[in-house]
């Protein structure tokens, strides 16, 4: 009872303290911002506090609030920090901090539960070392933040396997980023047809008005089309159809050929995965995605519906001549100037953030980029061969497990979990050949979801115990 009491002391104790910094961190942070002329950053910041108590009272809305606060982030892409991603920096950063804090150092509890885990939180403790050879390589030190935030965000699915960890909570996670995908998919489709209907006079000026977020539409798409495979409620499949289909009609109007190959080598792969009855279900929804991209394509686009389905005839048809198409000539250009880094910065890199600079052969002259179109050598460029391998190896191990998975689960819940999550790390792999996918928002967003999945599956396999690492 004693030891109890002294716990329970100490934690207040540490609680106390915490707020204590914190309040001061705040009258800091405002003293330096109106003295700086930074006041819309401190109304971002000062928005974010109701945020925090959270965090500490309830941590499942606290994990919601995050969700919720990406939608905004993954729409709008402002190059300049918005209060938006004040606040989201805030309320996300400050209470994944926070997480850990009270993981490791108030409850003294291990949050490793296998080597991905390892490789990843290894990943993190070599992070702060990158930022002497990205100052060393002149990167504006905000940029590298900006990009070790995002990075930072993958986190995430420790809190969420902590947290949800019962059938129900997380069915309850998994509808509300439904619900949030959907929403980030209708916003998408509404600002693509102002754009198209009020600036498409030329065809490639539609053609460049094409929607980001590929990465989640493609993984909005396997994970519909898999729980409505393996749902038995009419109104949940019904959803699951819809939802199915206006990712699929978001995923076109993406423009993005890689995504468009993967789901469809994807989805013809799903053939040998499922069974007959499975495989009945699948062709329904393939063609009402169909009927539904032809009928909302009318209705959006209007008079430029004919417009649209030539570009998607274009596209296509530039996919069998790769050799002749202008865009892959000119991110090829890239990597003499990657692999040049990578020779001279083997270890450690160049830095998080650092540009490249290259010759575009399209305009013949000379480009400065913060993309790299290959995100295994985006990581090894930046972050240097070891790193780059940790993120891989937490990468490939989350895929192999989630296919270990598809074979021997047999509950359906948690045979739609571990397929779902198949089919999006197997996209991602194949993405990240033409982009960096491991570090965009929607491929953090993704990912962090995807990973708790496999766990679930996991855990209900085994009793919905977490295996621990051995």
């Amino acid at each position: 009872m004693a030891t109890d009491a002294h716990k329970l002391q100490f934690k207040k104790l540490i609680a106390s303290v915490t707020i204590s910094l914190l309040t001061l961190l705040y009258l800091y942070i405002l003293y330096f911002s109106i003295s700086n002329g930074l006041e819309v950053y401190t109304f971002g910041f000062f928005l974010s506090i109701p945020f925090l108590f959270l965090i500490v009272k309830y941590p499942k809305l606290w994990i919601f609030s995050v969700l919720v606060l990406f939608v905004p982030i993954l729409i709008v892409r402002d190059v300049g920090v918005s209060v938006f991603e004040v606040l989201f920096s805030v309320v996300s950063l400050g209470g994944l901090l926070y997480f850990f804090f009270y993981k490791l150092v108030i409850e003294k509890k291990t949050i490793i539960h296998n080597y991905g885990d390892l490789f990843i939180l290894s990943f993190f403790i070599l992070i702060p070392f990158n930022i002497f050879f990205a100052a060393a390589n002149n990167v504006e030190i905000l940029r590298w933040f900006r990009e070790i935030f995002v990075i930072m965000l993958i986190l995430y699915y420790f809190p969420i396997r902590e947290y949800f960890k019962t059938e129900k909570e997380f069915k309850l996670l998994l509808a509300i980023t439904a619900i949030l995908s959907a929403i980030t998919i209708i916003i998408s489709l509404l600002i693509f047809r102002e754009r198209v209907l009020q600036e498409a006079v030329y065809v490639l000026e539609v053609v460049k008005s094409k929607l980001p977020n590929q990465t989640l539409f493609t993984a909005t798409i396997f994970t519909s089309i898999v729980f409505f495979l393996y749902q038995k409620k009419t109104s949940i499949r019904f959803c699951l159809l819809i939802l199915a289909g206006i990712a699929t009609l978001a995923l076109v109007v993406t423009y993005t050929r890689t995504n468009w190959i993967i789901v469809v080598v994807e989805i013809f792969a799903l053939f040998f995965l499922i069974q007959k009855k499975e495989r009945l279900s699948l062709l329904v929804v393939l063609f009402f995605a169909s009927s539904l991209i032809t009928f909302t394509s009318l209705v959006i686009f209007k008079d430029n519906a004919k417009l649209f389905f030539r570009i998607l005839e274009a596209r296509l048809e530039s996919s069998s001549q790769m050799r002749e198409d202008k865009s892959i000539a000119s991110r090829l250009a890239e990597y003499p100037t990657v692999f040049r880094g990578i020779k001279e910065n083997p270890l450690w890199g160049n830095g998080f953030a650092k540009k490249i600079k290259f010759l575009d052969p399209i305009h013949v002259r000379n480009l400065e980029g913060e993309i790299i179109h290959n995100g295994y050598a985006f990581f090894i460029y930046r972050g240097g061969i070891p790193m780059a391998l940790l993120y891989f190896a937490f990468f490939f191990y989350y895929t192999f497990k989630s296919l270990s998975l598809t074979f021997k689960a047999s509950e359906p819940f948690a045979k739609s979990l571990a397929l779902s999550s198949l089919l999006i790390f197997v996209s991602l792999i194949f993405a990240n050949l033409t982009g960096p996918q491991f570090i965009h928002r929607e491929g953090i967003f993704t990912i962090l979801i995807t990973i708790p999945m496999v766990d679930f599956a996991s855990s209900k396999r085994n009793g919905n115990q977490i295996p621990k690492i051995r």
